[in-house]
């Protein structure tokens, strides 16, 4: 007969590994529906540097990583409720302050400004006047006010090739872009000059240099933890060197940030980017 004692350990020991499945903490990223190579791909198709970095990174910290996919602005809705927990490569604005939390991610990228093949050299945005393109749910909707001159025009969908032909058309004069996506364009159409596709890009119209890039962390989520910030000035304009809050070095939201900053030390951050930008 079987010995009803090994029956009652194979019992507990089963019902322990079904309530770990059941609770496996997840780390759940949001992201527009838009591909961004290489970045992300179609809704369809998440592989990309996002998929294999944040993957790396929630194993580190004992989670998984789940990537959910909406439009832009749904996106920014789930944020604000913490039903998602990160975005990245997320604009600082006074509004997504509101409900964001922003982490370096380990990296940087130069916003560049592409128009038609025709238009004259920019060196300074603030320098020009027309109708700037912008994906509805941008941060870019705002950007009226940095910039002047520049009237909006919104569309609902803005991957690079629909880029290409709204200034083909004359539905606007510029598009603002990370560098990664125009390229990664190019590379993979095998296009070796911008004036071969119409366009021409403004390397230094915007940044001189790199720009660090940021997760937005919901402040909504049960991952996240923050306390008063001392440091914090009222009287000075918010941003992220200056936040009312601080995030709590404990909370899982922190390890998955300080996960990340370790992979940059030990390079294999810049592995990943790399592997990414030579296929």
């Amino acid at each position: 007969m079987i010995n009803t004692s090994i029956i009652q350990i194979a019992v507990v020991i089963v019902s322990i590994s079904i309530t770990a499945m059941a609770t496996e903490m997840k780390n759940v990223m949001g992201y527009k529906d838009q591909p961004t190579p290489p970045f992300i791909g179609t809704i369809n198709d998440n592989s990309g540097l996002y998929n294999d970095l944040f993957k790396a990174a929630a194993k580190k910290v004992g989670a998984s990583l789940e990537i959910v996919r909406f439009p832009k602005k749904r996106v920014h809705l789930h944020l604000k409720s913490g039903s998602l927990d990160f975005y990245p490569g997320a604009s600082f604005s006074q509004s997504r302050a509101e409900y964001l939390y922003y982490l370096p991610m380990g990296f940087g990228t130069k916003e560049v400004v592409i128009t038609s093949k025709h238009h004259a050299d920019i060196a300074d945005m603030s320098h020009v006047s027309g109708k700037l393109l912008v994906e509805l749910g941008s941060s870019k909707l705002n950007y009226h006010k940095k910039y002047p001159n520049l009237d909006i025009v919104q569309m609902s969908n803005l991957p690079i090739k629909n880029v290409l032909s709204a200034l083909a058309i004359g539905r606007g004069d510029f598009f603002i872009s990370d560098v990664e996506p125009i390229i990664a364009y190019m590379k993979h159409h095998n296009i070796n000059r911008e004036a071969d596709i119409g366009i021409k890009i403004h390397y230094n119209a915007i940044n001189q240099s790199l720009i660090p890039m940021y997760l937005g962390f919901s402040r909504k989520s049960p991952l996240f933890q923050e306390v008063s910030n001392p440091k914090y000035d009222p009287d000075n304009q918010l941003s992220i060197s200056n936040f009312p809050t601080l995030i709590v070095k404990e909370s899982v939201a922190y390890q998955f940030y300080s996960a990340l900053q370790k992979m940059k030390e030990r390079g294999e951050l810049e592995a990943l980017y790399s592997d990414h930008f030579e296929r």
